[in-house]
């Protein structure tokens, strides 16, 4: 190893196989060396320069799409692979989940998933040394779903100058973010810490004037935010009171009511 170390160009002893062809010389390797190197029984290094070659595991493994109930994993096309094996950790032991044939294919949705928990996968590729199947090694990701859409959204209460908004306790969230829709753009009016609080009045508002907004749960994976899709709502508020509300008039049969003007009121 140290005389081929020494000797390399690159400082390299171990290559991985990349591209069909040795990581450190980049001359062709045959298939049924490719093959070889898979199977692992023995070392294998390249004619031509002499370094010890290895199978590459897959590069770029990652999740790579969240939702409530799913979650997408990616990865880089493996170097001569006929497929790959998707297996997820259940019940402390590891279950096929997928069998991907072809090389084209580089993500999996795994779906029927619960809302904020958190998910261990492995991923390895397969080719085949005639009709036996050789496997790359496991490559591990981990990953969690995002919190379930809060539901229940409504306009609870009314005011000339507020509204209040309700939603149902959604117990996979941690907390809940309240935005209003202000100027063509989603501007963030509160973040409420907790998933007991299920209100939020919003105040400083103009008279019989509509406003919309969304409510959004969210959580964490470590220290990275997780959001659901948010539920939008839109409610108006109240006219003012009547003002200046007089007698105006006086007959034997009839009384005259008079009261000032109120802009915001429908004729």
């Amino acid at each position: 190893f140290k005389r081929i170390r020494k000797n390399s160009r690159n400082g390299l002893g171990i290559v991985y196989v990349q591209r069909d062809a040795c990581g450190g010389c980049f001359n062709k390797i045959p298939p049924q060396r490719q093959l070889d190197i898979r199977m692992r029984k023995k070392i294998i290094v390249c004619e031509y320069c002499g370094r010890i070659m290895i199978d590459p595991e897959l590069a770029g493994v990652k999740i790579g799409g969240w939702a409530s109930d799913a979650l997408r994993i990616n990865w880089n096309k493996g170097d001569g692979a006929s497929g790959y094996i998707i297996e997820q950790y259940k019940n402390g032991a590891w279950s096929r989940i997928a069998r991907i044939e072809g090389v084209n294919v580089n993500t999996y949705r795994v779906e029927k998933l619960a809302a904020s928990t958190a998910y261990q996968f492995r991923i390895q590729s397969f080719a085949f040394s005639g009709s036996t199947p050789v496997y790359s090694s496991f490559v591990n990701i981990n990953g969690k779903t995002k919190p379930s859409m809060v539901t229940g959204v409504k306009i609870g209460g009314r005011a000339t100058d507020a509204l209040r908004i309700n939603w149902n306790k959604n117990a996979s969230a941690s907390g809940y973010i309240i935005e209003q829709y202000k100027n063509g753009s989603w501007v963030r009016i509160a973040r409420i810490e907790g998933n007991s609080t299920v209100t939020y009045r919003i105040a400083g508002l103009q008279k019989a004037t509509s406003y919309k907004f969304r409510v959004t749960a969210f959580g964490f994976n470590g220290s990275t935010p997780l959001y659901s899709d948010p539920v939008s709502v839109t409610g108006k508020t109240d006219l003012a009171k009547i003002t200046g509300l007089r007698i105006g008039g006086t007959a034997v049969d009839a009384i005259r009511l008079n009261w000032n003007k109120d802009s915001s009121a429908s004729d």
